[in-house]
């Protein structure tokens, strides 16, 4: 979801059915109210026959296009690419942008699934997304692409950039002003389960070893980075979810100093418990590397 300067808020999502899923995009008035200027009814829909198009992310260029991230599922043969679609600010199809205003992007890598989790919209109109690509080594992929949707060559190699950890997902992302990018997310360990991932990647998609923000683990309990942002300060905070069998936690993480990853847990209290869990609230300090 984002809100624009003029106050209309965006959200996108999908819309299953028996034949696979179509993205859904939908506008609202500030009052919240469907925008009827945007689309049928303040929402459009994008889908294509034999694919399963999905939304986890959407951005607005400053030329006021609508930027969606999300995974492309191919039926046959099975396979899985990055999403991209751009609309303009009616809700058309933007035709100028890929394949009619659609780019499906295996990231030049092998055969595999790969997907947007986060979308950022650099002062440029660049785009940056974070997610996971299962043909370049299973792990948390940052790609950066050109404003009209070309994979950036100056970004990574070829506009994609990777950590090296495997069976690691990317989440979210947060864009420093200097087009540094924090991206944040889980990876499986076979003992543990799996740990929360935060790592920073430089303006021209190196990751950057002095401050690859680290990884950490609470026993019995599965963490997931859900969002991530920088403080005024320069400290990282992260939102981070963990759930075992027997309760969800929701900790939020303070970064500040390089290398230490023991929290120290301030306050918690129960949310209302569900048949299967009960959820309780926690906040943590935790000191790791911020970086400039």
């Amino acid at each position: 979801m984002v809100v624009q300067p003029d106050g209309k808020t965006l959200g996108a999502g999908r819309i299953d059915d028996i034949n696979g899923s179509d993205i859904l995009v939908q506008r609202l008035m500030p009052d919240g109210s469907p925008d009827p200027s945007f689309g049928s009814g303040g929402m459009v829909t994008t889908g294509a026959i034999g694919h399963g198009y999905s939304a986890y992310a959407v951005g607005v260029q400053s030329t006021g296009k609508i930027i969606v991230a999300g995974g492309d599922l191919n039926f046959s043969p099975y396979d899985g690419n990055l999403l991209l679609v751009r609309y303009l600010a009616d809700g058309t199809l933007d035709a100028t942008f890929g394949n009619g205003g659609i780019i499906s992007s295996d990231l030049n890598c092998a055969p595999g699934f790969q997907h947007a989790s986060a979308l950022g919209i650099l002062p440029d109109d660049r785009i940056v997304i974070v997610g996971v690509s299962g043909g370049c080594g299973d792990g948390l992929v940052c790609a950066r692409f050109t404003p009209d949707g070309n994979l950036d060559p100056a970004f990574g190699v070829s506009g994609v950039a990777l950590t090296g950890v495997p069976a690691s997902v990317g989440v979210c992302l947060h864009l420093n002003e200097d087009g540094s990018v924090i991206a944040g997310g889980n990876c499986k360990q076979p003992l543990t389960g799996e740990d929360w991932l935060l790592a920073r990647f430089h303006s021209d998609g190196v990751l950057d070893p002095t401050s690859a923000l680290g990884r950490g683990h609470f026993p019995g309990i599965a963490h997931d980075v859900a969002r991530c942002e920088r403080a005024n300060d320069g400290r990282i905070a992260a939102w981070v979810i963990g759930a075992s069998r027997a309760r969800m936690m929701y900790p939020r993480w303070r970064c500040s100093k390089p290398t230490a990853i023991t929290p120290c847990l301030r306050q918690r209290w129960p949310i209302v418990p569900s048949l299967h869990h009960t959820a309780i609230w926690t906040s943590l300090e935790h000191h790791c590397a911020a970086g400039s």
